[in-house]
């Protein structure tokens, strides 16, 4: 027999993009190959106007969004962490669209050990982050004041200063 209607209890389907309206459905990859990024995404869709400016539609704080959207030209801006990229795109207003785009970011993982044997610090550890070629006089991007802060930056080639206390060591990543 059949159900008219999930059985008490029974785990709900996921919808799948037919029984949507038009629109987008967005999912964000943090480099062209992956992989998907599943946690602190915050979605603004723009709808540009003639002047040069725009003005948000909607905004989603879901992983992998939906958007109901007519047809048009917009853009879609995506924050994850303190990194921030828009993406031009189009609806058409007839059926779900699914979009993918890469935000082009790596995560890095700083720890601070005394001694290449030693276990890595717990406390008292600063991290100032710049970007090489890319801040006036390699003014700071980010200071992170933690010990083994994980953090997510655009790709490209960084300098990192770590200080405990009167000590300062250096690196550079690409």
């Amino acid at each position: 027999s059949a159900w008219a209607v999930p059985p008490p209890g029974a785990p709900e389907s996921e919808p799948r993009p037919t029984d949507k309206g038009p629109g987008v459905q967005i999912r964000i990859l943090a480099g062209p190959s992956g992989p998907l990024v599943k946690s602190d995404l915050l979605f603004e869709i723009l709808s540009p106007a003639g002047d040069g400016t725009s003005r948000q539609v909607v905004s989603s704080d879901a992983i992998n969004p939906y958007f109901a959207l007519r047809k048009g030209e917009y853009i879609v801006r995506v924050a994850h962490g303190d990194v921030v990229r828009e993406f031009p795109f189009a609806a058409d207003g007839e059926r779900v669209i699914p979009l993918t785009f890469s935000l082009d970011i790596g995560y890095v993982s700083l720890r601070v050990r005394p001694t290449s044997q030693a276990a890595p610090l717990e406390s008292g550890i600063s991290y100032q982050i710049s970007k090489i070629g890319g801040t006036p006089n390699g003014a700071a991007l980010m200071r992170v004041q933690a010990a083994q802060p994980m953090v997510t930056l655009p790709a490209g080639r960084y300098r990192i200063v770590s200080q405990s206390g009167n000590i300062k060591t250096a690196a550079v990543i690409n």
